[in-house]
């Protein structure tokens, strides 16, 4: 029996941190994760703030990769039964394992990125 695949959403916090960079189907609003509004025809934002895109984690991946040369990766351990994700700049490599899930060690290196704020010292 073949597995569903699902779309994987990042996070509230992640959506605002990336403050509407990546536009998609799907928004957080007020914090629940929600199709787009059909009346939102300008940028989402300008519904008095209450709107934040929701983008998927491939795209946050590709979005990182092409606008940063930011580049994740996620890699299982067959043999500890754990996910590990490796983030790779121009100058440092970061990795962490350990996670049950690819879903959840990409949301761990959007996170490490997020709060060691690499995307402010590639620039």
């Amino acid at each position: 029996m073949k597995q569903q695949i699902n779309s994987t959403y990042i996070s509230f916090e992640q959506a605002k941190w990336l403050d509407n960079k990546i536009k998609s189907k799907k928004v957080y609003d007020n914090g629940i994760l929600k199709n787009k509004p059909s009346f939102s025809l300008g940028h989402i934002s300008d519904y008095r703030g209450r709107y934040v895109y929701a983008p998927e984690q491939w795209q946050v991946v590709e979005w990182l990769r092409v606008n940063y040369n930011i580049w994740i990766s996620v890699d299982y351990s067959e043999d500890d039964n754990y996910f590990i994700y490796g983030i790779r700049t121009k100058s440092k490599d970061y990795f962490d394992d350990g996670f049950n899930s690819p879903q959840k060690a990409y949301s761990a290196a959007f996170d490490y990125i997020k709060d060691n704020d690499l995307i402010g010292k590639l620039n």
